[in-house]
């Protein structure tokens, strides 16, 4: 499976899921969008966006909660799992809307690690 490259805000790679569910729960009970959801039983089962839609036609709000929920004590997780410790924590506001959630940005050589 090729990875989801159609939303402006996040990536989507299914075949690293692990079917944990816990950008399920985050969409529908953190952020009640309820876009992102578990479809078919068993062996069959896969994470899909609305109707089986790619996640770029789907109903996401790019909240970004998903991700959060998939990252949650990871911030010194780098590429393949080795630890990557950011230079600096930088405080910020989300842009996406006027809600004004706090984010925190990892960096390390003036890229972003986590967010």
């Amino acid at each position: 499976m090729q990875a989801d490259l159609t939303h402006a805000a996040i990536a989507v790679n299914l075949d690293a899921c692990i079917q944990c569910t816990r950008c399920v729960r985050a969409c529908r009970d953190e952020q009640a969008n309820d876009v992102i959801g578990l479809a078919s039983r068993g062996q069959h089962a896969k994470i899909v966006f609305d109707m089986d839609d790619p996640m770029g036609a789907s109903t996401c709000v790019a909240c970004g909660e998903c991700v959060a929920g998939l990252s949650h004590g990871r911030a010194d997780a780098g590429a393949r799992g080795r630890a990557v410790r950011a230079d600096k924590s930088v405080k910020s506001l989300c842009p996406y809307c006027g809600v004004g959630c706090q984010l925190t940005y990892h960096v390390k050589k003036d890229s972003i690690l986590l967010r």
